[in-house]
């Protein structure tokens, strides 16, 4: 599993978890959550059913700048990147469980909680890991068609209240209450 998006934090570090791409809604339900640490480093949390873990990155994302940030797992292995770069290797994480809860972005998609304070874009969620040199490779060019690739939200659309998944699969995503479009955009193009 890899997960990514582009991000700009207003707030990172506020003593506040702010959600990028959770699938999450209560503890026995919850999968995985992608986030901005309280501490402002990148968090992923997994949850095998039962109970989580978390990994914390070491940087710190600046605020009011637009950041790519990534995480894969892979069998007990995550890594999380900051631009490209490796910001933190663990072992012996929790496999997330299979849910049939969505996907949120900027927030859990059942409830309010961790709203990220900040903007996102180009998201991106693959069913395979990807590398190092891979998500550099295309961290600054838009996709759609990669194997593996699940799911693809350029939000681009900028009225109305769904965002197209480029990827042809016909995951439309919902904008929820708080969501607002911006034409401050990632340097994606």
């Amino acid at each position: 599993m890899a997960l990514e998006a582009w991000v700009y934090p207003r707030s990172a570090g506020n003593a506040i978890d702010q959600d990028f791409i959770m699938k999450w809604a209560g503890v026995t339900t919850a999968a995985y959550g992608f986030q901005v640490d309280a501490t402002g480093v990148l968090r992923l949390v997994t949850n095998n059913g039962i109970t989580q873990s978390i990994v914390l990155g070491t940087t710190h994302l600046t605020n009011n700048t637009w950041q790519h940030v990534a995480a894969t797992y892979d069998h007990g292995t995550v890594r999380l990147y900051l631009n490209s770069v490796l910001d933190r290797t663990a072992t012996g994480v929790l496999t997330p469980i299979q849910t049939p809860e969505p996907v949120g972005f900027g927030r859990e998609a059942g409830c309010a909680c961790g709203q990220l304070d900040g903007l996102l874009d180009e998201i991106r969620v693959w069913n395979q890991v990807r590398s190092a040199s891979a998500i550099a490779k295309s961290r600054a060019k838009p996709s759609g068609h990669e194997p593996g690739l699940v799911g693809y939200w350029r939000l681009q659309e900028s009225t109305g209240s769904e965002t197209t998944d480029a990827t042809g699969h016909g995951l439309t995503g919902n904008l929820q209450i708080g969501a607002a479009w911006s034409t401050n955009a990632a340097p994606v193009r």
